[in-house]
């Protein structure tokens, strides 16, 4: 579509967040407002990544996905690896106490997913329909591989994955060289922006 191809006349990576703020000029914990999914970062290989994945492979990635228990409902082919959503059948209201508890859940989920060390909920995420740039020389494009919007659910299911925060708490803020999207900003493909603020 013709945001889309703004978007992507840009260049270069392009990134959202799927957490609501109350303002837009901080991306930053303390200006989270609310929460909508549960979501995981899942690379494979080395190439565009800090330092190699436990997954070989694209198969193997997608395999430790589709064999979780909880089944998403929303897998996003990022490129060099998957952007995975759970939908919850409430909004909730950020606070101190419960973005402790939900990013220890994503960790938690990470760590059975084999996935990235990214649980912050103020993560950015690859817009689908984008161009993936980690490689110059094999650009590839985000895109929505399986969307099942009607799969929601409640956070308490995803109190299993929770483990102990550590004492002293990393905050991730993005890169200055990413370009972020707020959910309010941008018309994401397939409708999943949506979705997620419905």
């Amino acid at each position: 579509n013709a945001l889309l191809t703004q978007i992507n006349q840009h260049n270069g990576n392009v990134y959202w967040v799927p957490t609501a703020f109350r303002t837009k000029e901080h991306r930053k914990i303390e200006n989270a407002k609310a929460f909508f999914c549960i979501r995981a970062d899942i690379d494979y290989g080395s190439i565009g990544h800090k330092k190699t994945s436990i997954h070989p492979n694209r198969e193997t990635a997608l395999d430790a996905i589709k064999s979780f228990p909880i089944k998403p409902s929303f897998i996003i082919d990022s490129g060099f690896g998957f952007h995975v959503y759970w939908l919850l059948d409430s909004r909730i209201e950020l606070n101190t106490e419960n973005i402790e508890f939900i990013e220890s859940i994503q960790k938690g989920m990470h760590q059975a997913l084999g996935g990235d060390s990214t649980h912050s909920i103020v993560q950015p995420f690859r817009v689908p329909g984008t161009r993936n740039f980690k490689d110059p020389n094999n650009v590839r494009i985000a895109s929505i591989i399986s969307a099942h919007p009607e799969l929601r659910y409640s956070l308490d299911v995803f109190k299993e994955f929770y483990v102990e925060p550590i004492a002293k708490k990393k905050i991730c803020h993005a890169a200055q060289s990413k370009q972020v999207l707020l959910i309010d900003d941008v018309d994401v493909p397939e409708n999943l922006e949506s979705v997620l603020n419905d």
